[in-house]
């Protein structure tokens, strides 16, 4: 019984302590900006900037990174095992193994018709949140 009010007491400390390290007044959307209607959705951010606009810019190259990252991930494993055996009088004597791996990751996508649905600024922290959607 003691172990129950343990971990009771343990989930309550990591709920406190979770929402206390975030800001309330964050949207939902981002940690999760996907929003019905649309195919993709992502969400991204840029630091506090003196230069308001150039920080939407990199908000919305993040977010469009992120995008990217959603539509189209291709991943190529490739995994070649070689053995070599040498046995006298029926009874292996050497044997020897060899493993080989190589992975190839790739993103190949054109976005042309990301739509920014939603643009927060956390006055507290300077950060900019952006998401953008495709239909």
């Amino acid at each position: 019984m003691k172990i129950i009010y343990f971990f009771f007491y343990i989930n309550i400390i990591f709920l406190l302590l979770s929402s206390a390290s975030y800001a309330k007044d964050i949207p939902e959307w981002v940690l999760m900006p996907d929003m019905q209607g649309y195919t993709y959705c992502a969400a991204g951010s840029a630091p506090k900037s003196s230069n308001l606009s150039m920080q939407k810019k990199i908000a919305r190259i993040n977010t469009l990174s992120e995008l990217s990252k959603a539509i189209e991930v291709s991943i190529a494993n490739e995994l070649e095992i070689q053995n070599k055996v040498e046995s006298r009088d029926n009874k292996q004597t050497n044997v020897e193994k060899n493993i080989t791996t190589s992975s190839r990751h790739r993103s190949n996508a054109v976005i042309s018709d990301a739509v920014e649905i939603d643009s927060f600024l956390d006055n507290d922290t300077g950060i900019l949140y952006l998401r953008m959607c495709i239909k």
